[in-house]
């Protein structure tokens, strides 16, 4: 994989993508993949804060859940 200035990577623990709403259905990777797409040019914090929302509105987790985000930079 090769990164270009600008491109964000994300990290995130199966905690992230196995949490499930009310109906079993997990938040999965496509859902990520969505949210970083959509939001990628926004600061590192408000893509992490815009996860944490939707994984804290309408998730329930059994296990840990972390992220990280990084932006390269010329």
């Amino acid at each position: 994989m090769e990164l270009q200035p600008g491109d964000v990577l994300l990290v995130a623990t199966d905690g992230v993508l196995e949490a499930t709403d009310k109906s079993g259905v997990e938040f999965g990777l496509n859902n990520l993949e969505t949210m970083l797409a959509e939001n990628r040019s926004q600061p590192l914090s408000s893509i992490a804060g815009k996860i944490h929302s939707a994984l804290a509105s309408a998730y329930t987790h059994d296990d840990d859940q972390s992220l990280l985000l990084i932006r390269l930079v010329s």
